[in-house]
């Protein structure tokens, strides 16, 4: 037997068919207006976000490494010039010129040996402590990337922005495979650091939109 459509509306979703023999209820659970991935891809862009916070923490994580690397290597530098406080600076420098193979009474080796005979133990303090402010502003900068800490990027930027030139001035003077490698080095943690930063700020600005 054929049943009669006698009306029918549409609320929030649910259309209401009333019928002849009885009345009839179907709901949809889904709007039917959203695109089918505005629809199913919510669970996909959450574990895509999550993905990649994971990949930038652990990005960050090996930056602050390198950073504190470099911070040992500057502090262990510091300390050894301590002890040459009260030393021969000259004697010191003629024994490593001899220890590899020059001659320290050629041009450039004996104007290595005057600067070095006028080096005080004054000179050297402030040398070291140069060194260990160094040191320790790469520990602080390398504790602020693991924390993820915004003002710790910034040091970054602004560090690598002053020491970069200075670098790219050494190499070219006096090249080294290690410096390029560090210099190289260098400018991959600048360029991830300041697209870390782009990428927050567009994330800040879509939230207010």
């Amino acid at each position: 037997m054929q049943s009669q459509i006698f009306g029918g509306k549409m609320s929030n979703h649910c259309w209401v068919f009333v019928k002849k023999e009885k009345r009839s209820t179907c709901c949809l659970t889904q709007d039917i207006s959203q695109p089918w991935k505005d629809r199913y891809s919510v669970g996909g862009r959450g574990a895509s976000s999550e993905m990649t916070q994971k990949s930038h923490r652990k990005g960050l994580h090996a930056i602050a490494a390198f950073e504190a690397l470099k911070g040992i290597v500057v502090l262990v530098i510091g300390l050894e010039l301590l002890v040459f406080i009260h030393g021969d600076f000259q004697a010191l420098g003629e024994k490593f010129l001899w220890h590899f193979g020059m001659n320290p009474h050629s041009q450039y080796p004996h104007a290595v040996l005057l600067f070095l005979s006028g080096v005080r133990d004054r000179q050297v303090v402030q040398g070291v402590s140069l060194v260990l402010a160094y040191s320790l502003f790469r520990f602080i900068e390398a504790f602020g990337l693991w924390k993820e800490r915004k003002w710790a990027k910034w040091l970054v930027i602004i560090s690598s922005g002053l020491f970069l030139p200075l670098e790219f001035y050494k190499m070219f003077t006096h090249f080294t495979w290690f410096k390029l490698l560090i210099t190289i080095a260098n400018i991959l943690v600048l360029l991830y650091i300041a697209y870390l930063q782009l990428e927050d700020k567009r994330s800040r600005s879509s939230v207010k939109n």
